[in-house]
């Protein structure tokens, strides 16, 4: 009658150690799913990149030299002089702040134009390797360009006019001793571009960077190339004054996005944009919710089904140390007790088990740095808590039920 707990859960192990091994595995993968949404959201809210309102973009198009429709340029002339024209017609709109031009520019453009820059620091090669972005001076201003070390948005577009690179910081460093991880001291060096010894350009300084979109990481940092003659931009964008978006698509007419043998295929604002890409990761995360909720309902059903009927086996046993002077209240704690403890030991092994996944996962080259070790402590803290109250909600029910029986009854029934 005055077992202790350890010891009548120790007489009935066999049913409790399936109990567990169910609670570990449910521990792991809640705990994963937990991991992977804090993840998404973390990226998503916790670094600011720059304000992109008010922004429109269109592709610049051309007609080709062999299509009837080709219109000959006059000697001297060529496809750059009638987007010059184009240009003008946008800047005297008067609901237009900046112009400018470039390729693989802006964000949630999910183009990876990846290459690399090298040079000697100190006595070792040292590289650099990010996106490749094409931009004027234009640019730069309409993005609202920032400095590492306090080069300001004018300062850096003339850099770019001056036909200089600039380079961003980045999130996570390349698993390699060459990778250099300061992307300041790259400032004023030349440069080898794309393994090419023969391209020497100079860096003019380093900038905070961008994502490609909100659910990523800045993996190897950004390199922004100067538009140059040879590669001739393929976006246009322009920044509108403040509110004024509408006022500037209503303003646009057919004869605006075209001159001679260069016409855009029409303007799409970068919030649009920017819905369109985080679409399909916005639908990930609610499916994953979705699934975790109903894993959490089935375990939660499975868990009271679970201890309804361990309760019910239990309502002599209750009954008798009721008779004996126990308390509905001692009784119910100690219920409550032993399911806490058949979580204590799963949410051990299952600690331990996910922390060397997560150990694998990390020094992996395929998930770098998913989440960090706050991130795993506060979601194996959050399945914890979760599964606790499950099982005290489990517990609860068929116990509140159980106490209910008068003693005579249910030693009457036995």
């Amino acid at each position: 009658m005055k077992r202790k707990l350890i010891q009548q859960m120790r007489n009935e192990w066999r049913s409790n150690i399936w109990m567990m091994v169910e609670l570990a595995i449910v521990a792991i993968v809640v705990w994963a799913m937990f991991i992977i949404m804090g993840a998404m959201l973390k990226l998503k809210y916790s670094r600011t990149d720059y304000p992109m309102d008010n922004i429109y973009i269109s592709y610049i198009e051309t007609v080709p030299e062999e299509s009837d429709s080709f219109t000959p340029y006059p000697e001297g002339k060529s496809y750059s002089d009638d987007l010059q024209r184009i240009m003008d017609v946008l800047r005297n709109n008067p609901e237009v702040d900046i112009v400018g031009t470039g390729g693989n520019a802006l964000p949630y453009s999910m183009n990876y134009h990846g290459n690399r820059l090298e040079t000697r620091i100190d006595t070792s090669l040292a590289y650099y390797s990010g996106n490749i972005r094409y931009m004027d001076g234009n640019m730069a201003r309409i993005i609202g360009l920032q400095g590492l070390q306090g080069e300001t948005t004018e300062e850096l577009a003339e850099m770019l006019d001056r036909g200089e690179f600039l380079i961003s910081d980045y999130d996570i460093a390349h698993n390699t001793e060459t990778q250099e991880k300061d992307p300041s001291r790259w400032k004023g060096r030349q440069v080898n571009f794309s393994m090419d010894s023969t391209r020497v350009f100079t860096v003019g300084a380093a900038v905070r960077g961008f994502r490609r979109y909100e659910y990523e990481q800045l993996y190897g940092g950004i390199i922004i190339r100067p538009v140059s003659q040879d590669e001739a931009p393929w976006e246009i964008a322009v920044k509108v004054r403040p509110g004024r978006g509408e006022a500037f698509m209503e303003s646009l007419r057919a004869s605006d996005l075209e001159a001679g043998n260069v016409y855009l295929a029409g303007f799409q604002s970068l919030d649009d944009r920017r819905h369109a890409v985080n679409l399909r990761a916005d639908t990930s995360q609610r499916n994953m919710m979705a699934c975790v909720l109903f894993l959490l309902v089935a375990v939660f059903l499975g868990f009271l089904g679970s201890f309804w009927f361990r309760t019910q086996q239990r309502v002599p046993e209750l009954a008798i140390r009721k008779v004996n002077g126990a308390t509905s209240g001692s009784l119910f704690r100690r219920l409550i007790s032993e399911g806490l403890l058949l979580l204590a030991v799963p949410a051990v092994v299952a600690g331990a088990t996910g922390t060397v996944l997560l150990w694998k996962a990390d020094t992996s080259e395929y998930l770098p740095g998913i989440a960090d070790n706050g991130l795993y402590a506060i979601a194996f803290v959050a399945t914890i808590a979760v599964m606790a109250a499950m099982i005290i909600a489990g517990v609860w029910m068929p116990a509140r039920k159980a106490m209910a029986i008068p003693p005579a009854t249910a030693l009457h029934d036995q």
